[in-house]
């Protein structure tokens, strides 16, 4: 309903500046081009100067159309640059609850009693932290820490 809002005043609009442009604007711009010319010539040279006016009024429409245009398509691509930043952004933090996800599992395998799970979640450690840059500090903490507990060596032994 807002459509129909705006819609009647721009199209309102649209009349009065084709009106303007066709028939009121030339006539006004001929009279005060052929002057204060008089007699049989008056006709045909307000004729001429009307049409050369409705050439220069229909090019001055035609440049503000392009004008619109220019402006309209700008608006839009920034408004679609916009949209692309936030659908990256969004890429970005989903990929980032991924590498969460994946970070928590490999976690939760390492506390499992079954040896071929813990090696699972080692190697799950290893794809996150090539995956992830941010979290590669931490999961080198965290393999560094099982190795110290689950070493047979005792710590500080040499």
């Amino acid at each position: 309903m807002l459509w129909l809002a705006v819609a009647i005043p721009v199209a309102a609009v649209l009349v009065y500046l084709v009106y303007l442009l066709i028939w009121y604007g030339p006539d006004v711009l001929a009279r005060h081009d052929i002057g204060n010319v008089t007699g049989p010539l008056r006709v045909l040279r307000l004729q001429q100067a009307r049409d050369a006016a409705r050439g220069r009024l229909l090019t001055l429409g035609a440049g503000l159309f392009a004008a619109g245009a220019l402006i309209f398509t700008a608006r839009n691509s920034l408004f679609a640059q916009r949209t692309a930043q936030a659908t990256q952004r969004t890429v970005q933090l989903t990929e980032q609850g991924q590498v969460t996800d994946r970070y928590t599992k490999a976690i939760e395998q390492l506390g499992s009693d079954k040896l071929d799970v813990r090696i699972g979640g080692i190697y799950a450690l290893e794809l996150v932290a090539l995956d992830s840059p941010r979290d590669h500090p931490n999961v080198m903490e965290v393999l560094a820490a099982f190795i110290r507990g689950h070493s047979s060596r005792p710590a500080g032994a040499d």
